[in-house]
Order: structure tokens, then sequence, then C-alpha cells
């Protein structure tokens, strides 16, 4: 009996040892690689002509598979990831090309793919050769066109009607008197506004415009264009001074006319230098990188036209924020003058010091700046006989909290402009 029991243990510890084997076996073979990665890439924006420095903006995604998920790196990416890990902006400049790879990477092997961007894009047509152009169109349209495919396109969307209506003002303020005009607006698809003048630089949103009247005499009548793929509309409204007369107005006009001129940021001077090695010109960034390199954003005017003036008023606006990350620990938030000349940027230009000009709370957003400082600033380099004026914005704490993440604000280069009043 006592053998009998020995004999069935001794076989059940053989099945037992021979499945964990089969399972050993099975795992190391069949399941511990997973899929290996295949990738490809797709132009899904693009290209986009950007005049200020003649450039092609391209927009890419790499689609991709395998087990598990692989990794996907680009060799080059002027969005800094902020798109998606999968996704790339890449700049080309005009009349240039340049190859674009990506790498998906997994446990179970490697694949590449790459794609070839051209730098042909803003080309301008004569207006003869875009009627002649139009006029073919049409015509194949009339040849191939099916009554079918003429039914489709009436239902696909809404030509697009416009109205203007004035919801603020007339507002007196700094001598000004200004309106704040909305636009209601119908059409599938949801068609975009333009206007013909907004002083509010989009701070209202796409379908609210500002108009800045400066003096009793002024008259301006706002035109807005309502676009979609059905069609457009126009509406326009003319706005006078309704605001009270200065009292003082008949001095005021012996004096000398002031001027108004809004800046537009320099594009390829202007954007992120990281001390990662990492830099961009499609955002300008203050905090840390995903390499935990501490990045700084660099902003360039161009002051060339000013030479001679006398700068009564200068006002910083930079709206519209992009915030990742965790930021609170890198302290106050700064702007300071800076001159690092003209040209792309530098990695090297890190090590340019700053001036500070004033610094903002942790918390800040929207930058609405104007003060002596920034205006005998301006003045100074006007007077120095100086093309470019530069400015810094970086944290009173730069470093990185470690976390291995983007932790950063950042500012579209369209979205940053210098404002400035003067007298010739």
């Amino acid at each position: 009996m006592q053998n009998k029991k020995l004999f069935i243990a001794l076989i059940s510890i053989i099945i037992i040892c021979a499945i964990a084997g089969l399972v050993i076996f099975f795992y190391t073979h069949f399941g511990a690689k997973g899929e290996a990665p295949a990738v490809k890439l797709e132009i899904y924006d693009g290209p986009d002509y950007s005049e200020s420095d003649n450039m092609c903006y391209y927009r890419v995604e790499a689609i991709f598979s395998g087990t598990p998920e692989p990794e996907i790196k680009f060799n080059e990416d002027d969005n800094i990831n902020l798109l998606a890990d999968d996704k790339a902006e890449v700049g080309v400049e005009a009349g240039d090309s340049y190859t674009l790879v990506a790498t998906a990477t997994n446990p179970a092997g490697t694949a590449t793919a790459s794609i070839t961007l051209s730098g042909e894009c803003g080309k301008e047509v004569t207006e003869e050769e875009a009627e002649t152009e139009e006029e073919e169109k049409e015509t194949e349209k009339k040849i191939e066109e099916k009554p079918e495919e003429k039914e489709k396109e009436e239902v696909s969307g809404t030509a697009p009607t416009i109205a203007l209506e004035i919801y603020e003002g007339p507002t007196p303020a700094d001598s000004l008197c200004y309106y704040r005009v909305k636009a209601t607006v119908t059409g599938t698809p949801a068609p975009t506004v333009t206007w013909s003048k907004d002083d509010s630089h989009g701070a209202w949103g796409t379908k609210k415009a500002q108009v800045n009247l400066r003096s009793p005499g002024e008259t301006y009548t706002l035109t807005a264009t309502a676009t979609n793929s059905a069609g457009s509309a126009t509406a326009s409204i003319t706005l006078n001074w309704g605001c009270p007369v200065p009292e003082e107005e008949e001095e005021e006009e012996e004096e000398e006319e002031e001027e108004e001129v809004t800046l537009n940021v320099v594009r390829n001077e202007t954007g992120t230098i990281s001390t990662s090695g990492q830099k961009t010109n499609s955002f300008v960034f203050v905090g840390d990188d995903d390499f935990e390199g501490s990045e700084a954003g660099y902003i360039s005017f161009d002051i060339s036209r000013l030479t001679g003036v006398e700068v009564q008023s200068a006002r910083l606006q930079m709206t519209s924020p992009t915030r990742r990350g965790d930021i609170s620990g890198f302290g106050y938030f700064r702007i300071g003058t800076i001159e690092y000349g003209t040209g792309p940027l530098k990695i090297s230009y890190r090590s340019i010091p700053a001036s500070m000009l004033i610094q903002f709370p942790n918390s800040t957003t929207n930058v609405n700046y104007s003060d002596d400082n920034l205006k005998n600033a301006v003045q100074d380099k006007i007077d120095e006989g100086n093309s470019r004026f530069q400015l810094v914005i970086y944290w009173s704490n730069p470093g990185s909290n470690g976390n291995g993440q983007y932790d950063d604000l950042g500012y579209l280069p369209e979205n940053i402009h210098l404002i400035i009043e003067y007298t010739e």
C-alpha cells in the first residue's frame, strides 16, 4: 500500500514538471517578443507657406503596428512633440527638399520609413493664369459631371450668411473711441471669418473685432467676410466717433501727430532653445523639456523702419498660451532684453546674458505689458541704429523638475506683437 502511494506521488511530480516545461518552451519561443513593428508616413496637413522665413511647413503622421506598441522617433520635429508622439512638423526651405525618417521600435524589432518633403509651396500665379485655370476646370466639369453628381454637390454644404452688430461702444479710453463688433454667421460647414481691421489682434476670438478711432472726425467702415466650401458672404458697418470730444482738442491738433505700428516677430529669429540641445521656431516655450533641459523663449522684432522716430509708448502682447505639465516650481515668469543679432537661432544663444524688464506671477497667461522700461528699451535700440529689438522669456528659478516630460508655457509666434506709438 505504501509503495503504491509513493508511485502515484512520483507520477504526479513528473506530470507537473512536464507541463511547466512546455509552458516555458512556448513562452520563450512564441510569446516573449511579440509582433515586430511596421511603420509608414503620411502627410496630413500642408505644405503651408510662411513668407516671414520662406519655409514650407508640413505635418506628418506615422501609421504603425506591432505588439507591444512601438516607440516612434523622428529625425526632425520642429514642433517639439506638441502634436503627439506619432506626429511631427517639419519646415523645408522654399526651393529645397528634406527627407523625414521615422523609426518604430519595440522588443520584437525595429522598422523605419521615410518621406521626401519638397520646398515647393507659396507659388504665386498671375490673375490671367488663375482665370485660365478656372475656365479649364469649368469646362472639364461640364463634360464629366453627371446629374447625380450635381445633386450631391448642391446638398454637400450651405452657403454662409453674415450679419454685424455692435456689442460694445462707443467707449472712450486713453484719448481713443473704440467699438467692439461681433459677427453672427450661418453655413455648413462652419464658415471662417476674416476682418478688414481688428485692433484687438484676435484677443476676443475670430468672430469679434475691435476698431479704435483716434479723432472726432474719423470714420471707418468695418468689413467682415464669412467663407466656407459652399461660398462666401460679406457684411459691413460704418463706425463714427461717438465719444465726448476732448476739451483740449484744438491744442492737440497743433501738436505732432502720433502714429502707431504693430510689429510681428521675425519668424526664423524667434523660437525656443533648450539646454538639452533642442530648438524650434514653431513655438516660444519657457520651462523644461522631456530630456530635462531648461527651455527659454527668444523673440525678435524688426525695427529698421523706425529709424529717427521718438517712441511715445510700447506695448508687448502675447496671447492664447499653451500650458503643459507642472510649472509651479519655476518661480516668476520674466521678460528681459537681449541682443543676439540676425539669422536662424543657435544653441549658443543660451549663454548670452539678458537684462530683466519685468516679472509676472507663475499663473500668468496672456501678457499685455506696457511701461516706461519697455518704451525706453525700444528707444535705446532705435537710437543705437540697431535693426532688431529682441526679448527673452525665462523663469526666475530655471531648471527641471526631473519628471521626464514637458513642463512649460508656450506661445505661437503669430500671437506675439509689439505695438509702438511714435512721432516723427
